[in-house]
Parts: structure tokens; C-alpha cells; sequence
């Protein structure tokens, strides 16, 4: 089976109403495939093996190994070219983003949390109706990206590529990431106070959560990673965990996290829920596989689109400090949008 045959059976499995995920984690040279073998919706087991699909807020849906069929083909990355797709910036829109923004500052400024992540959604047309061949560019334009496509009749078609890690599991160690601060690649001047204090505060909510589930908490050197036409800080965490963990109580004590929430998490998410004035479904969730040969492999979902017939749903967010300018956060959505928009200039 070579790649064209995998995303002819997704698309047969979405006719017969089957569950499916395909998906390539990144630097890989293989793309992976999940097919449900029947149309029912299964509930998570967190001990059982199978690939999860987590929204920001609500409950998760599944697809279990032992109902699908999996399999895997080689992949080479093909030369991409980055055809900027125009994103309009709708008037209405930028005004209720730079108000929510506002309303985020003030609330940091009264003591209600530290730092929040701000999002809105917006609609883009699409110049081809075969969600495959979207789902190729992005794994052309996104090599160093986790890149997935899903498809579920409770979800919808969802696709993405990020690389931010919520957890990788491997016997009693974890790793994960704090990823915060966006600015354009190439950028030659240091990071500012207000990207270098967001991540801070990323950073040291992921090791206070993790703490109760492990012996010792390490951190690794602060990095900026390249994603796509952006770049963002990095910092490696890693947990040494203790005996008996619960998979699922340690995912969702970092689910979701100051990258894509806020701290504290539960005063943030609250403000989010309340403020955003839409529902973000599986916009700032995470996905992947859990227990599968004997490890968990979950990634954040940012950087992602819905998918439908006449449009793509783009979800794009920014994070929120003290020192947040509510128009430049406005134009930080913007350029996030362009990155991905740039894939649904598919062309024939």
C-alpha cells in the first residue's frame, strides 16, 4: 500500500461513517494510519491502546486498537511552495479580538491570573474540495511538525500540524515541552521581556503540576524552534515518575496548559469559556496515540483547521500578559493564520 491507497481507504472509510486518523509525527519517514472497523463511539480507556482526539473543554473521543486496522507507509517529503493564501482581516473581527484581548489585560491587571491564551476562529474558502490533498501540502510544508488528519461522525475533519509535545511516556519517564512567544523566523534581535515572561510562566506551571506525580522534575535549556514561517521559546521538561501513576489523572493535570489556557489553569479557562464568545471543540485539546507499544505520544492541537465542503475553520490564538498590546496580539492571529492558510491554496 503506498500513500495515495491509505487516503483512498480514509476516504472510504469516512462513506461508510468509520472512524479514522492519519497521521505522520514529525521528522518521521513513515505516515501512520488508524481505521476503525466499525461506525461505533467509543468511550477512552486510558489504560487500553488506540489514539485519543481531546478537546480543549468536554470529553474525549477514540479510536481503539483492537476496532481499527493499522497501517503504515514510507513517506519522502516533496518540494513545497509556500503560495500565501490572503488572509482578510475582517474589521468586525479585529475590533472583538482587540476588546477580548483588553478585557484579558484588565483581568491580569485585577489578580485574576498571571497570563491567558486568547483565540478566535476564522473562516477561509477553499479551492478544492478533497481534504487529501489539503492534508498532503501540510505534510510537504510541515517535515519538522506532528501532521495528522481526522475524521470522526461526532468531530467532523479535523487536520493539523504542530510540534508542540503535551507528553511523551515511555516506562516511568516523561517528557514534555513548554513552548510559548510567537515571532517571525529569521528574527535576529533577542526575545522580548513580554514572550520571555510568558514562557516563564508556561515553564514553571508544567513543573508545578508534575510534581505530585513524580521522584524529581529537570528542565532543559531555553531554545527558539522554527514553525513554519514562525519561530517560538522552547523548554525540554522532563519527569522521573513515581510508582502507579494514573495516565489520565497526570494527562489532564497538564491538559490544558498555560501555552493554550492559562495560570492558574482553572481561573483562565473559566475567563476563556466565558469571554471568547465562541466554542473552541478540539481547538488547544490534544491528540495521539496512548499505550500504544508500550507508549504514550500526545501532541497539543494548535495550528489546526476544521474542515467542511465550502470552508476552512482556522483557530488561531495568542498569549496574554500584563504588558500584552491588544493590536499587535491582533496581527500576532493574523500571521498564524497566514502559516496555515498557506496550505489551502491547493491548486489542480
Amino acid at each position: 500500500m503506498n500513500l495515495d491507497e491509505l487516503l483512498g481507504k480514509a476516504l472510504r472509510c469516512q462513506a461508510e461513517g468509520r472512524p479514522f486518523v492519519v497521521y505522520r509525527k514529525p521528522e518521521a519517514e513513515t505516515v501512520q494510519a488508524l481505521f476503525q472497523t466499525d461506525a461505533t463511539p467509543y468511550s477512552v480507556d486510558f489504560s487500553a491502546a488506540g489514539y485519543v482526539f481531546a478537546p480543549f473543554d468536554g470529553v474525549p473521543l477514540w479510536i481503539p486498537a483492537a476496532h481499527a486496522e493499522r497501517h503504515s507507509v514510507s513517506w519522502k517529503p516533496r518540494p513545497f511552495v509556500r503560495e500565501l493564501q490572503t488572509v482578510i482581516e475582517d474589521a468586525t473581527a479585529q475590533q472583538r479580538h482587540v476588546a477580548l484581548v483588553r478585557k484579558g489585560v484588565e483581568a491580569i491587571r485585577d489578580g485574576r491570573f498571571d497570563k491567558i491564551v486568547l483565540s478566535r476562529r476564522q473562516a477561509m474558502p477553499v479551492r478544492d474540495t478533497d481534504f487529501t490533498a489539503v492534508f498532503l501540502r501540510m505534510l510537504d510544508a510541515y517535515p519538522e511538525a506532528f501532521v495528522y488528519l481526522w475524521w470522526h461522525p461526532l468531530s467532523g475533519c479535523w487536520m493539523g500540524a504542530f510540534a508542540e509535545q503535551l507528553a511523551h511516556v515511555s516506562g516511568h519517564y516523561l517528557t514534555t515541552m513548554a513552548l510559548a512567544g510567537t515571532r517571525v523566523a529569521g528574527t535576529t534581535a533577542d526575545w522580548g521581556e513580554k514572550e520571555q515572561q510568558e514562557q516563564r510562566f508556561v515553564t514553571e506551571a508544567i513543573e508545578e503540576a508534575l510534581v505530585p506525580f513524580s521522584k524529581r522534575v529537570s528542565k532543559g535549556e531555553t531554545e527558539t524552534v522554527k514553525a513554519g514561517r514562525l519561530e517560538h521559546i522552547r523548554t525540554m521538561v522532563l519527569a522521573a515518575l513515581g510508582e502507579d501513576v494514573d495516565l489520565k489523572e497526570l494527562l489532564y493535570a497538564l491538559h490544558p496548559t498555560p501555552a493554550v489556557c492559562g495560570r492558574p489553569k482553572e481561573a483562565a479557562r473559566a475567563f476563556i469559556l466565558q469571554e471568547e464568545g465562541y466554542d473552541r471543540q478540539y481547538y488547544a485539546g490534544f491528540h495521539g496515540e496512548l499505550n500504544v507499544g508500550w507508549q504514550t505520544d500526545l501532541f497539543v492541537n494548535l495550528r489546526c483547521l476544521r474542515w467542511t465542503e465550502t470552508e476552512a475553520q482556522l483557530f488561531i490564538g495568542g498569549g496574554i500578559t500584563a504588558d500584552s498590546d491588544a493590536d499587535k496580539e491582533w496581527e500576532e492571529t493574523v500571521n498564524k493564520a497566514g502559516t496555515m492558510a498557506a496550505v489551502l491554496a491547493v491548486t489542480k
